[in-house]
């Protein structure tokens, strides 16, 4: 089981690159698909090192979310993994 609201504060507090990537990858095995995915979208930004990891997860965890997220953010394929 994982605590995804212990994780999504950490990630919020952490400051290491490895680290913050390990916990958005260990969230993406979270059976609270949806709690996970508006996390996703809410740390979300184009300017954003770990934005081509998100989208990565967030299409690994449900397609269908992802094809509407990116539709939504307008996101082109110079962002797309």
């Amino acid at each position: 089981m994982i605590n995804t609201q212990f994780l999504m504060e950490r990630f919020q507090k952490e400051e290491n690159y490895t680290i913050k990537r390990s916990i958005l990858w260990i969230l993406s095995f979270s059976d609270d698909t949806g709690d996970v995915l508006r996390f996703y979208s809410s740390i979300f930004s184009r300017n954003d090192p770990l934005m081509k990891d998100i989208l990565v997860l967030m299409k690994r965890i449900d397609r269908d979310y992802f094809m509407k997220f990116i539709e939504k953010n307008k996101i082109d394929n110079t962002v797309m993994p």
